[in-house]
């Protein structure tokens, strides 16, 4: 995706289209994370979770601020449904104007290293 970004910001036009696209993507998955958040139990993180999650907050506390303080599973993927939601509005916001993909291309990277973050957590019950 983050090369697809870079040969567009070559590309004439303001990718206004792809933007409006992205925006309605992201506030679908953001609906669907939301809609699956009652049957996520509400049990506690691991010790070896707190400890990836303790570990992402020391080396890079930006991007995993939102996770941060989370205390269970299902804390997580609400933070992460929520930064999803925000990547929606940052993606709309952006539809047509100058520079957008250069402006956008930091905020994608961080939000994908965190979804591959939450993917992690859950795999280290």
């Amino acid at each position: 995706m983050i090369e697809g970004l870079r040969e567009r910001e070559l590309l004439p036009g303001s990718g206004a289209e792809q933007f409006q696209q992205a925006a309605r993507l992201f506030a679908d998955a953001a609906n669907k994370m939301e809609a699956v958040l009652p049957f996520v139990p509400e049990e506690e993180l691991s010790q070896r979770q707190f400890a990836y999650l303790t570990q992402l907050q020391a080396d890079d506390g930006q991007t995993y601020a939102s996770i941060s303080e989370s205390k269970s599973l299902k804390d997580v993927y609400r933070s992460f449904a929520n930064v999803t939601r925000q990547m929606s509005d940052v993606a709309g916001s952006l539809a047509g104007q100058e520079n957008a993909f250069r402006a956008i291309s930091p905020q994608l990277i961080a939000y994908f290293r965190l979804a591959d973050s939450v993917v992690a957590l859950q795999e280290r019950r």
